[in-house]
Order: C-alpha cells, then structure tokens, then sequence
C-alpha cells in the first residue's frame, strides 16, 4: 500500500520494505534495485532508514558484503553505541526475523 502513496519518501519506505521481504522469501532482487533505494531514502534525508537497508543488502547480495560494513560504521559515526540494536528496531535482521 505504501507504494501506492504519492509522497517519494513513502514509496521508498515501501520499496525498501519489498526488497529485504523479497529477500527473506528467498527471491533476492538485482542488486541496482537495493541500491536506488538506498540513494533514494539518502536523498529524503533518511539516513538511519538507508543505512539499516544497506546493512540488508550486504546480508543478501552477493560481493556486496562490505555494504553491511558501511553500513555499520556509518552508524557508529553518527553516535550510534549499538548499531545491530537500532538496525533490529527499523528492520529486523535476518537472525532476528526468523525467531
């Protein structure tokens, strides 16, 4: 449904969403896709939101695990103290989500 919304800044939310459930049900999406979407939620002024589906696409996407790590550190740069726990609140990670 938040694709469907007029506001850019939702239907990235919502993209974003598709990719990593996409991704979770085993079908992984092309790699530019993630990567749009990233830009996109940066361009909105959503870092935290970019930076949390960045750390996916370094889970999911194949030599592009250095995005997780980018990710990461990008967090702790912003005074983030426990990266994976603010990552787990936005978007569950994988280990996370199948519990």
């Amino acid at each position: 449904q938040m694709l469907k919304l007029e506001h850019p800044p939702f239907v990235a939310y919502g993209r974003a969403f598709c990719l990593i459930v996409n991704a979770l049900a085993g079908s992984v999406d092309e790699p530019h896709e993630w990567l749009e979407t990233i830009d996109q939620l940066e361009r909105f002024g959503h870092s935290q939101f970019a930076n949390a589906l960045r750390w996916h696409a370094g889970i999911y996407l194949e030599d592009h695990q250095s995005l997780s790590h980018q990710a990461r550190a990008a967090l702790i740069e912003q005074g983030c103290v426990s990266p994976e726990k603010l990552v787990d609140v936005i978007i569950p990670l994988p280990s996370k989500a199948k519990r």
